[in-house]
């Protein structure tokens, strides 16, 4: 059994870029470390590799998608502005992501797993955070900090998604590309 998901790779250029973006190091931040950024498409979770890999080959034949662009152009986060459990870049609403997105369902339900209900809001997690008690001074001055940076937009052309693989290891976490799906002709090739 493997953690798998599938998503976005963004080239060591862009990680740098969105690494200078990265809020002030905290007690209750978790910083991400710039080489495992990335835009999530669909999350599998804890799966049997083969599975997917089968679903995905059998889906990739009726996948029609080209490569896009797109724009890294904000910062943000999820839940409480004081307390956020995400500081996030986001992206600027793109038809094609979405779409890509949606063609993926398929693979999901096919695997039978739980396809997420909530809107899709693709973006890229720069910082988790863990409040176990309410912010002091220095934190919310780091937040406001964060807050307040002026983000120059970044473009990205995505011409292919990737199934990755959540590992832990004692060297820390990583997630190596296990397939790639290259949107020109939408074939498998690998990694």
């Amino acid at each position: 059994m493997s953690v798998l998901f599938l998503g976005l790779e963004l080239s060591e250029t862009i990680k740098a870029d969105l690494a200078s973006y990265l809020p002030t190091q905290s007690k209750h931040l978790r910083l991400v470390k710039p080489a495992l950024f990335h835009i999530t498409l669909h999350y599998f979770g804890e799966i049997e590799r083969e599975r997917v890999l089968h679903v995905l080959q059998q889906c990739n034949q009726s996948l029609i998608c080209q490569p896009f662009e797109l724009t890294m152009s904000s910062l943000g986060y999820f839940g409480k502005k004081q307390k956020p459990s995400v500081l996030w870049a986001g992206l600027d609403p793109c038809d094609a992501l979405s779409n890509l997105h949606q063609a993926l369902i398929p693979v999901m339900e096919a695997c039978e797993l739980e396809v997420d209900s909530r809107p899709y809001h693709p973006h890229i997690t720069l910082a988790r955070g863990r409040w176990r008690s309410n912010p002091l001074k220095k934190d919310l001055d780091i937040l406001d900090a964060f807050y307040r940076q002026s983000f120059q937009p970044i473009q990205y052309r995505v011409n292919s998604f990737v199934l990755f693989e959540s590992k832990v290891t004692e060297q820390g976490r990583s997630y190596p590309v296990i397939q790639r799906f290259n949107l020109k002709k939408c074939r498998l090739s690998e990694s």
